[in-house]
């Protein structure tokens, strides 16, 4: 099973030029690992439909995190740290270049972690779904006769 990479790296910038350069230095990094056997994803990839807020973005970003099996941090911003965070959270690798993202992750090791997310996502959602059922189970409206 392939290896899963959320490339992490700065977005906003002060300029539409640095913006650019932000994309494609994450973008470089992303096809780095592509080429390398990874499944990628890279949000900086949204650049062209940038028509919502940062904090749109970043709960795009926070989210996807739970589909990745490494976290590839390339620079730091106030973004890339919140990202960082998420992914200590839940106990997703993280590294901190291209070349030890390739050159530290054993598919083994992988595996162990996300056997590990599955049960825990697995665990939480059989508790909310017997949640749900309980409350289903409940008359919403009694009808007077």
């Amino acid at each position: 099973m392939a290896i899963t990479v959320y490339v992490s790296a700065p977005y906003s910038a002060d300029s539409n030029e640095l913006i650019e350069a932000n994309v494609r230095i994450a973008m470089d990094s992303a096809f780095k690992l592509m080429e390398a056997g990874f499944i990628v994803i890279c949000p900086h990839l949204c650049h062209f439909y940038n028509k919502e807020t940062w904090d749109f973005w970043m709960n795009q970003c926070l989210g996807l995190l739970a589909l990745v099996d490494v976290v590839c941090v390339i620079g730091i911003s106030k973004g890339v740290f919140k990202e960082i965070q998420q992914a200590m959270n839940m106990g997703i690798a993280i590294n901190y270049s291209v070349e030890d993202t390739i050159n530290n992750h054993s598919t083994e090791a992988i595996e162990k972690r996300r056997l590990a997310r599955e049960k825990f996502v697995l665990d939480n959602t059989k508790t909310v779904t017997a949640t749900i059922v309980r409350d289903f189970t409940r008359p919403v409206l009694e009808l007077e006769e």
